[in-house]
Order: C-alpha cells, then sequence, then structure tokens
C-alpha cells in the first residue's frame, strides 16, 4: 500500500466521485482508478460497490477506512516531527514575463531576503 493510494480511498469514501477525486488532489480522473484498483488488488478485496451513478464503500471498505485515516494522521504527524528538527531549506522557482518581474515578483521577494 501507499500513502497516494490511501489518501485516494480516503477521499473518494468521502465525496464518492472519481472526478472530484482527482480535482482534489490534482491528478486525472485515471490516475485515481489506478490508484483504487491497485489498492484493492494489494488487498485482494473490492472497497467500493461501483455501478454508473455511485461509488459506495463495500464491507472491507469499511473497514479499512478508520485504519486508512490513522494511517494518513501518522504520515502527516512523522513529516511534521521531521520538519520541525530541520531548518527550513527550499527553492521555489517562478516563471513570469519580464514586466511582470519588475513590477511585482521583485519587489514582492524583497521582503523575503
Amino acid at each position: 500500500m501507499e500513502f497516494d493510494q490511501i489518501r485516494a480511498f480516503v477521499v473518494l469514501s468521502e465525496t464518492k466521485s472519481f472526478s472530484r477525486v482527482a480535482r482534489i488532489l490534482h491528478v486525472g480522473q485515471s490516475t485515481v482508478s489506478i490508484r483504487i484498483q491497485t489498492l484493492e488488488r494489494t488487498l485482494g478485496k473490492e472497497l467500493f460497490i461501483r455501478d454508473n451513478r455511485s461509488v459506495e464503500l463495500s464491507a472491507a471498505g469499511k473497514a479499512l477506512l478508520p485504519c486508512a485515516h490513522q494511517l494518513l494522521t501518522l504520515r502527516e504527524e512523522g513529516l511534521r516531527q521531521i520538519g520541525s528538527t530541520e531548518k527550513f531549506d527550499a527553492q521555489v522557482c517562478i516563471g513570469t514575463t519580464v514586466s511582470i518581474l519588475n513590477k511585482l515578483i521583485i519587489t514582492s521577494l524583497q521582503s523575503f531576503l
């Protein structure tokens, strides 16, 4: 199981819409479908009951949901703990036109330096 699959499972259980999950996670709908199918194959259980109009949790999905929430919560807590012990060090790349760069971006970025 991968965290992307677990996240897709949790969001799908809440939204009951593959297209909404795709928008929320900023991926294609086919990616959501593949993540759910791969998770179901890994577990050997169908997690959702699907028809042309609806998506509902199966019994296995209902059993997995509390654990999936815990996994995501523990992951976030772990990332928070790691982040709190290290200095923030990242780069930001901004693509823009020269006119916008001169008028807005440079002025805004100077406040961060």
